[in-house]
């Protein structure tokens, strides 16, 4: 901090965030509005000079303003915090997840200007200041989830050289209680798939959000072989990352019908990590809901609800939480439609057996969803509905064409 211009800039990334976690006054107010002029001042001089331009000093200082937005419009409560929403956690405030995946937002400008300069820098892997690329990693990861786009930077730990992989590996455990999560994606083996590589990726996505969550359970539970916080939290940036990279663009194009499946698996996953393993409060559950839709909307998946029925029912399940986070209630019923179906076809009539013979299987935190797993059941059962009621004990009939669960219940709704 010998430098004065990263000294306002450390005031003002500290006062960002007395903002929104503590009761700030005028004389704060105006003290935030001199650090950041007096930061860009800073930041426009070192710009200037070709030996500090691109400076750890200079990105250090930039970063701030990049990821503190200063709004000069009076404060107004973010829409997400004025909804009912689904339960979120744990570990909200961890690495201040909770001020940056909500309230304090980037500033889109500085932070192109940000990425110009550590590519012409040379990559993250040239900064020298211990923990500054971890932090830009973070943070870029942090914009990717609200935004449901690919990070645009590498994944760096914020301690170098640490084990992740490794410790990871060692929560699943005999004696665990939830031992089985990700067992049931084996299925998308079995089910093949003309993108082998992808599916590869999205497995291994998977196994890692599996073997997270358990390492959250043991911390929750105070085990002995729980990790510390300061590991969970380089454990959690790295399984987030892996996901958040295989994320297709909205515009992609994607003709392989088997394609369709891994793109539901991953959205799924999407809703789950933003409810369990990344709960930013500005969680996107109204671009993953519609995204599940327009999924679902493209065909019958009549292979999948025949062959992997619990998988379907996994991944609507998921649907069901995030439309209660989206505000969107006819989606939430039509999803609960699709619960019904898949309930009947497995011949499960409670959610203790619903979260025993499938939730389980993949990808679910009993300490965060169940209460919100409840209440889809109640749901479901409230809606009563004749063909889809869980209660009737006659089978559906196998049909050579049946053409999907879609159109046996009611069309999906608009956007």
């Amino acid at each position: 901090m010998s430098e004065p211009g990263c000294l306002y800039a450390y005031f003002f990334a500290q006062l960002m965030r007395n903002k929104y976690s503590r009761h700030f006054h005028s004389k704060a107010q105006h003290q935030l509005l001199r650090a950041h002029a007096e930061t860009v001042s800073y930041v426009n001089k070192a710009l200037s000079d070709p030996s500090t331009a691109c400076s750890d000093l200079t990105i250090l200082t930039v970063f701030n303003l990049a990821y503190h937005y200063l709004a000069m419009s009076p404060e107004a409560r973010p829409v997400y915090a004025t909804r009912r929403r689904p339960e979120q956690g744990p570990l909200r405030s961890l690495r201040l997840l909770n001020l940056y995946g909500g309230p304090i937002e980037a500033a889109s400008m500085h932070r192109e200007g940000l990425f110009k300069m550590i590519e012409l820098r040379g990559g993250l892997e040239k900064i020298t200041i211990p923990g500054l690329a971890g932090l830009l990693c973070y943070a870029d990861l942090i914009v990717a989830t609200r935004t449901v786009q690919p990070p645009r930077l590498p994944f760096i730990p914020c301690v170098k050289g640490v084990d992740l992989d490794g410790p990871l590996s060692r929560t699943r455990r005999a004696n665990h209680p939830l031992r089985t999560l990700g067992q049931g994606f084996s299925i998308l083996d079995k089910l093949g798939s003309s993108s082998p590589l992808r599916s590869l990726d999205l497995q291994i996505a998977l196994h890692r959000l599996s073997l997270y969550t358990l390492a959250v359970d043991d911390y929750l539970a105070g085990r002995s072989a729980a990790h510390s916080l300061s590991l969970l939290g380089e454990e959690r940036s790295l399984v987030i990352h892996t996901l958040m990279g295989l994320t297709r663009a909205v515009t992609e194009r994607c003709d392989r019908a088997d394609d369709d499946l891994l793109d539901l698996c991953h959205v799924a996953a999407l809703i789950y990590s933003v409810l369990c393993v990344f709960p930013i409060p500005a969680a996107p559950f109204g671009l993953l809901v519609q995204r599940t839709k327009t999924l679902f909307g493209k065909r019958s998946f009549a292979r999948e609800w025949s062959e992997a029925p619990s998988l379907m029912l996994w991944i609507a399940s998921m649907a069901g939480i995030a439309a209660l986070g989206a505000n969107d209630c006819a989606s939430r019923s039509w999803f609960v439609g699709l619960i019904a179906h898949g309930a009947r076809k497995l011949k499960i009539r409670s959610f203790e057996a619903l979260k025993g013979r499938v939730l389980l299987e993949y990808l679910w935190l009993p300490t965060t969803n169940d209460g919100d797993g409840n209440d889809l059941w109640d749901e479901l059962e409230g809606e009563g509905e004749g063909e889809v009621s869980v209660h009737d004990d006659e089978e559906e009939e196998d049909h050579d064409d049946y053409v999907g669960v879609a159109p046996r219940l009611h069309p999906l709704p608009d956007g």
